[in-house]
């Protein structure tokens, strides 16, 4: 697990985004995980772009979206910039 880092009203904000939620799929398991992780990330996701980051999830999945912000906090001046950029770029493909 990475280490947590980010204000509460960051947190907070992420929360309520979260909370009307973010997929309209019917595989509740899914979601949660997806929520779950987004919640754990929220250090990195702006709070305009959670929707666009729980659609990579679903589209790509969990796993490779753990490994973009991996990338994106080992590499990135800017976390949050750089899980943007690497995210749009695997949507365009």
């Amino acid at each position: 697990m990475l280490p947590r880092v980010g204000s509460v009203c960051q947190v907070q904000s992420i929360k309520e985004t979260l909370s009307t939620r973010l997929i309209d799929r019917k595989d509740l398991t899914s979601n949660r995980l997806i929520e779950e992780t987004l919640e754990s990330n929220s250090d990195v996701i702006d709070p305009q772009w959670a929707k666009r980051h729980a659609k990579f999830c679903y589209k790509h999945g969990v796993g490779s979206y753990l490994e973009l912000v991996e990338k994106a906090r080992k590499y990135g001046k800017n976390p949050k910039a750089m899980l943007g950029y690497l995210i749009n770029k695997e949507m365009g493909r």
